[in-house]
């Protein structure tokens, strides 16, 4: 009996440095694109909400995470290639779901549709009464579809952009009349492009029911044991409150200001 349990423990001792080993030697691509607060570049560093929260889960699992900003339809593409890689930050919804592993929630807000403060005769009660104006949108975006699904069309009120730069900035000329924005990003962008804060006005929620937050999205081949590490990490640091402090970090950061002379 006693040799008995003696393998069984020396079976497990086994199991578990084989576990920690496999841990430390595992590499893992992260893909993400320019969307500040969330993830961009900084002083050619990766910063960002749910990089720092994507990198500190890593850590803890001793996985050795490295970072790369790419346009978001390329980055969404090598994530569905490359087999040890992920994508953030990613919306979760029912078209994607079967297409990756999943992490998270991270960080995410509310998102709204964002007029100038002069554009006083752009009101709605609900998103039928935009179908008159015109709004950008990021190519490939998310939320690309969920406005066709909303009335929205190309060529008569829906114009797509390769940068959220370029929509604000056309937005600001009133070449357009609407973009999307949520209160975390929306200070970054509008900082980005040169705009007062106070220029922009949330005119109506866009519906988003369909939509989960922000995820890290794992390519489907990656082991299980690390989708389940890093979930464990990322709900460990969503409960000690650790996510509300970066966020509120990111908030009140001299960062917004400083983005915007490095532009």
């Amino acid at each position: 009996m006693n040799k008995m349990l003696s393998l069984v423990l020396l079976s497990l001792a086994f199991f578990c440095l084989a576990n920690d080993a496999s841990a430390k030697d595992f590499n893992l691509k992260i893909y993400t694109e320019e969307f500040p607060p969330y993830n961009f570049t900084f002083q050619n560093k990766i910063v960002g909400i749910n990089k720092e929260i994507v990198e500190m889960a890593c850590s803890q699992a001793k996985f050795k995470c490295t970072f790369e900003i790419l346009p978001w339809q390329r980055a969404y593409q090598l994530t569905q290639k490359n087999l040890r890689s992920g994508l953030i930050s990613t919306s979760r919804n029912n078209e994607r779901e079967h297409k990756f592993q999943w992490v998270g929630p991270l960080a995410f807000s509310t998102t709204n549709f964002y007029r100038l403060a002069v554009r006083e005769d752009i009101q709605a009660l609900n998103i039928s009464d935009l179908h008159r104006f015109l709004v950008g949108i990021s190519r490939g975006d998310i939320y690309e579809k969920l406005l066709i699904k909303n009335g929205f069309s190309y060529g008569k009120n829906l114009l797509d952009f390769s940068s959220k730069n370029q929509m604000l900035n056309l937005l600001i000329h009133q070449k357009i009349d609407l973009v999307i924005g949520s209160e975390l990003t929306i200070p970054y962008q509008a900082k980005m492009a040169g705009i007062e804060l106070n220029q922009l006005i949330p005119v109506i929620e866009l519906p988003v029911d369909e939509l989960r937050g922000n995820f890290l999205a794992l390519n489907k081949d990656v082991p299980k044991f690390v989708t389940d590490k890093l979930q464990n990490n990322v709900s460990q640091l969503l409960d000690s409150g650790q996510v509300d402090r970066i966020i509120n970090r990111y908030k009140r950061s001299p960062l917004i200001n400083d983005l915007a002379d490095e532009k």
